[in-house]
């Protein structure tokens, strides 16, 4: 994407435009997808929403530690026999 923003005219502000836009898109998503977690915590366990979002949070940033970290430094690491960077 780079190197066509380069060739066009005005390339850095549309660029720039994209890549912005590109983020609303992610973080709107990256919401509405914890918004499924967290209501099914709060009908189900009776927990408050603050509690919640904090839990499915630390669960969706524990899982993606573990998925970063399994091309890197836990790339040997076992689990059920298999390698992490299997699984993800």
């Amino acid at each position: 994407m780079p190197a066509i923003f380069a060739q066009m005219p005005f390339g850095h502000f549309f660029a720039v435009f994209f890549y912005i836009c590109l983020f609303v898109a992610a973080l709107t998503s990256s919401v509405s997808m914890l918004e499924a977690c967290t209501a099914l915590m709060t009908r189900r366990f009776e927990l408050s929403r603050r509690r919640a979002i904090l839990i499915t949070l630390a669960g969706c940033a524990a899982v993606g530690l573990c998925a970063t970290l399994s091309f890197g430094p836990w790339s040997e690491v076992k689990l059920f026999g298999k390698k992490i960077s299997w699984i993800t």
